[in-house]
């Protein structure tokens, strides 16, 4: 039986852990790439994610811990723009692929930057050291920190950015929004609190766009 000064030692690093302790020379690069197209002169506002050994992250586990249970297919990664060129495509409208190429290039680098400030951990990391029984993710996703989902966030940029050039198809682009989104969460890569937070860093975004045209 362990001591109570036992429980309180693993605490105590649960609630300190973050995902990386140093961004690698890599991520620095990434990091310093130039941005154009969005103003960056003022930071992108969101809260803090929960407490490592939060209730809330605890049933945000359980939770991504059931919703893996049914994962059965995935594809190995997901290009952001293309649902949402694809639907374009399907209802005749058309779009300027090079310059959202550029939107989610840029993007790249301010969710970067995002993600390295708050440093959480990805959902497996915190399940083995809370004891908390999760399957093995489909697909170990360890590139960066967990939040906000940078998936989640270059989703709802485009979404909000075609939104504004084709209104009438709106509730279309967040469906698919929210789809590109749901998917790292149903397969237990994020939390569903990245993803909540991702939804409102890419509203952000799309307002920082210089040229919404």
């Amino acid at each position: 039986m362990k001591k109570f000064s036992e429980f309180i030692k693993i605490n105590e690093n649960v609630s300190s852990m973050v995902f990386k302790t140093t961004a690698s020379f890599e991520d620095t690069l990434i990091m310093n790439k130039p941005v154009v197209l969005f103003d960056m002169t003022e930071s992108i506002t969101i809260d803090p994610p929960p407490l490592n050994d939060s209730h809330e992250t605890r049933a945000e586990l359980s939770e991504l811990a059931d919703n893996m249970e049914h994962v059965t297919t995935i594809h190995e990664c997901i290009d952001v723009l293309d649902p949402f060129v694809r639907f374009c495509a399907s209802v005749g409208v058309g779009v300027n692929l090079s310059k959202m190429s550029q939107m989610i290039q840029e993007s790249h680098t301010i969710l970067h930057k995002l993600q390295y400030t708050f440093n959480r951990p990805r959902p497996s990391q915190l399940a083995r050291s809370l004891n908390v029984g999760f399957p093995v993710s489909l697909i170990e996703h360890t590139v960066t920190p967990s939040y906000p989902s940078k998936l989640a966030s270059q989703a709802y940029t485009i979404s909000s950015y075609l939104s504004h050039l084709f209104p009438a198809h709106e509730q279309d682009f967040l469906n698919i929004a929210e789809e590109i989104g749901l998917s790292h969460v149903l397969k237990g890569i994020s939390f569903p609190s990245d993803h909540e937070s991702g939804r409102h860093v890419g509203q952000q975004l799309f307002q920082r766009l210089k040229d919404k045209t």
